[in-house]
């Protein structure tokens, strides 16, 4: 570019272009050129000095995303190799949108004076986990999922999470039935378990009885003794009006 120090007519200028193309430019580029009237040449394009000094003291995107703490990686094209699309907008949250937001909760807080009749003390607070993950549906199925599993939230607030209706039933948070509370669990093990019933087999009639017609005391290994000794116990229990024999 050529710049005069005054004021110059059109004709002088389309005189003095004219003759700029024909001997400086095209293959004639970088031959010595000899102005006068005041006239000064500038470069248009940075020189090679210029842009190794710019390379070395990082003169680009990244100082701006350094004054702002914005990660470099949503200004330049270089992008993290690790694929975490959550890791990567709480990363720009915590370096550059976390003071200004708590600052402006601040200030809202303080200005307003959020206080009831009762003295109690309201706030504001950014909306935040539905704006970072609202883009990784991935990340928020497995975040509010688990959340579910571990009765964090009850179904109907994880339906609400993805704007779904809510469902009978759905109010209240669940776990599975063989989930134990740490305190019985500790007391079932001090307690010793009880102690198994006592198992009595029953007798086996001797051989060669059991047969159809054979006395029930008989088959059950009764002797004749015992029998009569306990027709007469009987007897007397019933007031010794009935004598009871042993086939009795």
């Amino acid at each position: 570019m050529l710049i005069a120090p005054g004021p110059i007519s059109q004709e002088t200028a389309d005189r003095v272009k004219a003759k700029w193309q024909a001997n400086y430019a095209g293959e004639n580029v970088g031959r010595v050129a000899i102005l006068g009237d005041g006239m000064k040449f500038e470069r248009m394009s940075i020189n090679p000095v210029d842009a190794q000094l710019i390379e070395q003291l990082k003169w680009t995107a990244e100082t701006i995303c350094s004054a702002f703490h914005v990660p470099a990686f949503l200004v330049t094209q270089t992008a993290p190799t690790y694929n975490n699309v959550e890791a990567l907008n709480l990363s720009y949250y915590s370096q550059c949108l976390q003071a200004r937001f708590e600052n402006i909760e601040l200030l809202l807080d303080e200005g307003l004076g959020l206080t009831d009749v009762t003295g109690h003390i309201y706030g504001t607070e950014f909306d935040i986990d539905d704006g970072l993950l609202r883009m990784d549906t991935a990340t928020k199925v497995q975040t509010i999922g688990l959340g579910v599993q571990r009765a964090i939230f009850s179904p109907n607030e994880a339906r609400a999470r993805f704007d779904m209706r809510p469902v009978p039933g759905g109010d209240i948070p669940f776990l599975q039935q063989q989930d134990w509370p740490i305190d019985e669990l500790a007391q079932r093990k001090a307690v010793p378990p009880p102690p198994a019933p006592l198992q009595i087999a029953a007798p086996k009639p001797p051989s060669g009885q059991g047969e159809p017609g054979t006395p029930a005391a008989q088959q059950q290994g009764l002797g004749e003794a015992d029998v009569a000794l306990a027709a007469w116990h009987l007897s007397k229990a019933l007031g010794g009006g009935a004598v009871l024999s042993a086939a009795d």
